[in-house]
């Protein structure tokens, strides 16, 4: 009797330590691509704030980054592996996990087109030469979260420099954050400039009178989740201290190389949670002979539907946009230049967790003022047409609205059937501008 008494006890010792092991290992998670030295932390239940943050930093000689207060209970360090997986063994936090780097999901090309434009406003493929509106997007908040912002020109006085966390070179102290710097990186060919001219520009913008708000979140390589983390905590804020006005945010960059990225997306449900619409570009394959990969693999765009593992009770869910082409295809194997000016060919991504379509093959945009407009490609490019187009159906609500509602209408007004090879998984629809005459 006593020996049966002391296995079931030696097996509950045993089974509470691998239970106790297993529950540590879920609290730490490294990827395989991951910034190295970079990590995001949530705080456990009930520990929270910039004491907090900077008493664990310092117990575990890391370097404080940023303490989330919107966006996510938690912070981003600079530390070794090491230090980071004894950091989740603390009482103290409930997840720590590497970051990322994050790159721009555009492709760019050379000769000036104008088709985008007269895609979206109407139900048919044919073209009319013209855009036709009814609203503006006035009063809507647009929250370009993307390289920078400087063609002033195109918004007429609509530009707000919101937040950077830009970065240069010290040469003796290494990359260093720049918080003055908030105009677009020509080495990326101006892309967040290019996006904003999309979204809300007066010549070539869908929503010509809504607020265009610069979120600089990545100018180089050094960029990681962490970094657009903090711009989204900043919008969550700057969209709360402006309750009247409307919000969109749009997000044409992915993070490298995972879905997986579980504190990042959280942070980008409690910004949709906030009132804050989010639209993201589907991603890009860009190996000669590929016709696109499965955007779920791609982050945010991996939240274009619902999944398990995140605190989420409202399933909230960002709409995912890839790129539709003027022969009425889903993009496949286009020509272009990406953003280091390497030629190459590149397919839209598909899947179930894409919502919908929108020009991204060679479309009009503006870069720097001094330049004039040129095509831009990418889902990078679609993406900003269905933000300008969720701003003119956000004109004049207010507070009044619920992003799943949002999404809905956006889905349910699309025109339906009018694309080939969209991909396995993907829906037939394509964005409509019309909002006047919606149902």
């Amino acid at each position: 009797m006593k020996k049966s008494m002391l296995a079931v006890t030696l097996a509950i010792c045993v089974a509470s330590s691998a239970a106790a092991a297993d529950h540590e290992k879920k609290k730490f998670k490294k990827h395989a691509d991951g910034a190295p030295g970079k990590w995001i932390v949530a705080f456990a239940d009930g520990v929270k704030g910039d004491k907090a943050a900077r008493k664990l930093t310092e117990k575990y000689g890391a370097k404080l980054r940023y303490v989330y207060e919107h966006a996510l209970n938690g912070f981003a360090v600079e530390m070794t592996d090491s230090a980071a997986e004894r950091l989740s063994n603390d009482p103290h936090v409930s997840l720590v996990e590497q970051d990322v780097f994050v790159v721009p999901t555009a492709v760019q090309t050379g000769t000036p087109v104008y088709w985008g434009l007269d895609r979206i406003d109407q139900t048919t493929g044919s073209a009319d030469g013209q855009y036709v509106y009814n609203r503006t997007g006035t009063g809507v908040r647009i929250y370009i979260v993307d390289s920078g912002i400087s063609n002033y020109d195109e918004f007429y006085g609509r530009l707000i420099h919101g937040y950077t966390v830009a970065y240069f070179d010290t040469w003796y102290y290494g990359f260093q954050p720049n918080y003055d710097d908030f105009f677009c990186d020509e080495a990326y060919r101006c892309h967040g400039s290019k996006v904003a001219s999309i979204a809300a520009g007066g010549a070539y913008g869908v929503a010509k009178q809504a607020t265009v708000i610069n979120v600089k979140v990545n100018d180089h390589e050094h960029n990681t989740a962490g970094d657009v983390a903090g711009g989204l905590d900043w919008v969550i804020n700057n969209s709360n201290q402006n309750p009247t006005q409307p919000a969109v945010a749009n997000i044409s960059l992915n993070v490298a190389g995972t879905s997986e990225q579980t504190l990042f997306e959280q942070i980008v449900i409690n910004t949709i949670d906030s009132g804050v619409i989010v639209v993201a570009g589907a991603g890009n394959t860009k190996p000669y002979q590929s016709t696109g990969s499965n955007a779920c693999g791609n982050s945010p765009a991996h939240l274009g539907k619902t999944w398990t593992g995140f605190t989420n009770p409202n399933n909230r869910t960002v709409i995912t946009v890839a790129s539709s082409s003027i022969n009425g295809s889903r993009t496949i194997n286009a020509a272009g230049v990406d953003q280091n000016g390497q030629f190459t060919y590149w397919s839209s991504d598909f899947g179930d967790c894409v919502d919908i379509f929108a020009p991204g093959d060679g479309v009009r945009a503006r870069g720097l003022s001094s330049l004039p407009p040129d095509e831009f490609s990418g889902t990078s490019a679609a993406s900003p047409y269905v933000a300008g187009v969720v701003a003119l159906y956000l004109e004049g609500r207010g507070s009044n609205y619920d992003p799943n509602a949002v999404e809905a209408a956006i889905k349910a007004n699309a025109t339906a059937n009018a694309l080939s090879n969209v991909g396995s998984g993907s829906p037939n629809l394509l964005i409509y501008s019309r909002v006047d005459l919606w149902p």
